[in-house]
């Protein structure tokens, strides 16, 4: 690299004038230099020079306007890459966290005179505020993305954006609440209030009897067709969700509906959130009013003959049995204008006409002003749904996939919240997570576990690296384009999956060959990087975000003081570490036995010292170890009425005592 030199220069008139200069590459051997002069001041000189240098060395490889703000560009990046590749409800969602966080905070910096450093603080000030984690992260992923487009459209030479890290470890000092409203528990006697102020046959009381009985988000309830729902296997099964895609409204549309938003917008299906495609068991109840509303909408039907509304859409909707396609997506307008594809939607008026969410708007607004109830919303059915079914012992697991949740986390997080009383009681019954040890945590054990409804509590585990090498988690995973990022802002693309599932994403052999960080990198012989990640990663990855929740920490504290000791001291000090028998039957034998006298040793020490009272041992228990386990099985020939056996080693020899509870009574040598 060039060195930058900024100097004076007078010019003939007598003007004092500061010039900059470079070496630039040589010319049949002789030194060549690029000078440019005119600055007024020596601070111009130097910002210009810096610049021209920059164009100099990596020329080719910024070919857009460097001067752009950062403001401006996310607007372009929305326009020219996300508007191409989004659904309409991930663009709403982006232009909402780059208008509320992204531009206020960094929105007036140049493109090019962003840093990681920058980037990096805008992260933790964000953490400091009390933003959750999630928000945080969907911010850095939006900012990670857009910063990477503007490297491969030369807005930028390299994103600044690589390996931004949340906080972890430490709390922020003032945390505000980012969900102003809590999730409501609704009790039943609400429950039968909002039902009796919406009967059957109102537009609502169906949606919320979809939603109180079976859990769907709002979307799903609408998204809902005849052909979804099998009476004879009691089953209902999600395929899809309605959304509203509001447009772009003209001028004319504007002054025609007062500036208001119902202009040019449509209901359109989609894919349901996280892809949560799934099938959901339902009670009699529910069957009973779904048989009385098809009926119902027969009749009304044969009623309106040709005045019935219908509706249709542009691509088929795949139904119950059928393998979910995504011909739907980014989405399928719902409109009157007749297709080959009719829908036959569940929630309908008795003209026909689609039943939309908006009715839900109004009956919560209703239960609000006339039934006092300014708490409730729509999502508190779903809440109370799934309260119900942890009252009743349901698995966690089939909870999640009930409900379609992305992981387990969230319904432990946000709709397990409502501790009732009945939970109370089951939770104190029934284990639910478990201490195991580093060398079980694979990714087959965190699934079994996970999808059992059992949590694991795990340890922290030390990356298995070479020393001085880069660790794994140094090399960031981008699970929107599934690759692997390297520390040198290098793409590890995906190859294959080898025989035990693990996906392998490998570097570009030309990259690594002039890296500098090659020797801390790797040691492949043909310059190469390899990294790894389990087809059940995901498991591993929740199962290590469990382990900072205070429930797991408190049952993973419990494992060094009920397992690890007693543990270590029948493998070292009792033999349990090697066996000279063989047979399952024989190994059983021997553990019994052992188990069996570890626990006579510990009563033996309990009675002793509660019946005279002795802090210490006596000189004649002073050598013996004391060895605590719980029973597994017990022998009973080892029992004396009214005797407990002591145990222990000694050199070669086995010497056994048998105390009544106030004094020695007989003992033996055993050799």
């Amino acid at each position: 690299m060039s060195d930058l030199i900024v100097r004076p220069r007078m010019l003939k008139s007598g003007k004092m004038v500061y010039e900059y200069a470079f070496e630039i590459a040589r010319i049949d051997g002789k030194r060549k230099r690029k000078t440019k002069s005119g600055f007024r001041t020596k601070r111009e000189a130097k910002e210009a020079g810096k610049i021209e240098l920059s164009l100099y060395e990596k020329c080719g490889q910024t070919t857009k306007d460097t001067n752009i703000s950062v403001a401006d560009f996310f607007d372009l990046w929305m326009e020219k890459d996300c508007g191409l590749t989004c659904k309409e409800s991930t663009l709403d969602g982006y232009h909402k966290k780059i208008r509320l966080y992204i531009k206020p905070s960094i929105g007036e910096y140049y493109l090019k005179n962003i840093t990681k450093d920058i980037l990096q603080d805008f992260i933790k000030d964000m953490y400091d505020k009390g933003f959750s984690k999630n928000t945080i992260s969907s911010i850095r992923g939006i900012v990670t993305k857009a910063f990477r487009w503007a490297e491969e459209k030369h807005y930028i030479v390299a994103s600044p954006a690589i390996n931004l890290i949340i906080p972890r470890n430490q709390q922020p000092q003032k945390a505000t609440i980012t969900r102003q409203k809590p999730h409501i528990y609704v009790s039943e006697d609400r429950i039968k209030q909002i039902f009796e102020r919406f009967p059957e046959k109102e537009p609502a009381h169906l949606p919320l009897m979809i939603i109180y009985h079976c859990g769907l988000r709002v979307g799903e309830v609408f998204g809902l067709i005849w052909e979804d729902i099998d009476f004879e296997n009691k089953l209902l099964r999600v395929n899809r969700q309605v959304q509203w895609h509001q447009g772009k409204r003209t001028k004319k549309d504007i002054k025609l509906y007062n500036g208001t938003s119902k202009s040019n917008g449509y209901w359109y299906f989609s894919e349901p959130k996280y892809n949560s495609y799934r099938q959901i068991d339902l009670d009699d109840e529910l069957i009973a009013l779904l048989k009385r509303e098809k009926e119902w909408q027969l009749k009304s039907e044969e009623y309106y003959a040709e005045y019935y509304t219908r509706y249709y859409c542009d691509q088929k909707l795949y139904v119950l049995g059928e393998k979910p396609t995504y011909d739907i997506i980014p989405m399928n307008p719902i409109k009157t204008a007749k297709t080959d594809n009719e829908i036959n939607f569940v929630c309908r008026r008795e003209n026909g006409t689609f039943t939309s969410p908006r009715v839900l708007t109004h009956a919560s607004s209703v239960i609000h002003r006339e039934l006092n109830f300014p708490e409730y919303d729509t999502y508190s059915l779903r809440h109370t749904h799934a309260t119900m079914l942890l009252e009743n012992n349901v698995n966690m697991v089939y909870v999640q996939k009930r409900l379609g949740h992305k992981d387990i986390s969230v319904t432990m997080n946000i709709y397990a919240n409502h501790v009732t009383p009945k939970i109370k009681n089951n939770s104190k019954q029934h284990t639910t997570a478990i201490a195991i040890d580093a060398g079980y945590i694979t990714p087959y054990i965190c699934k079994t576990l996970l999808d059992d409804g059992i949590i694991p509590a795990i340890p922290y585990k030390r990356p298995l690296t070479k020393k001085g090498f880069f660790k794994k988690y140094e090399y960031v995973y981008d699970e929107y384009y599934d690759c692997y990022i390297c520390p040198n802002n290098k793409i590890l693309k995906y190859s294959t999956t080898n025989r035990d599932g693990y996906r392998e994403y490998k570097s570009n052999p030309s990259d690594c060959k002039s890296c500098e960080h090659l020797n801390i990198c790797t040691n492949s012989k043909n310059k190469q990087k390899l990294v790894t990640r389990h087809i059940w990663q995901n498991y591993l990855e929740e199962a290590d975000h469990l382990r900072h929740k205070p429930y797991v920490k408190k049952v993973y504290s419990k494992r060094k003081e009920t397992i690890e000791r007693v543990f270590a001291d029948a493998k070292e000090k009792h033999g349990m570490r090697y066996t000279k028998l063989r047979g399952l039957s024989k190994i059983e034998m021997e553990v019994s036995l052992i188990f069996s006298c570890m626990n006579l040793k510990k009563l033996a020490n309990w009675i002793w010292r509660d019946t005279f009272g002795l802090v210490r041992r006596t000189p004649i228990l002073m050598n013996f170890h004391i060895f605590y386990l719980y029973i597994i099985k017990m022998v009973p020939f080892i029992l004396v009425i009214g005797t407990i056996c002591l145990q222990t080693e000694i050199t070669d020899y086995w010497i056994g005592y048998f105390f009544n509870c106030k004094e020695i009574i007989n003992y033996s040598i055993c050799g």
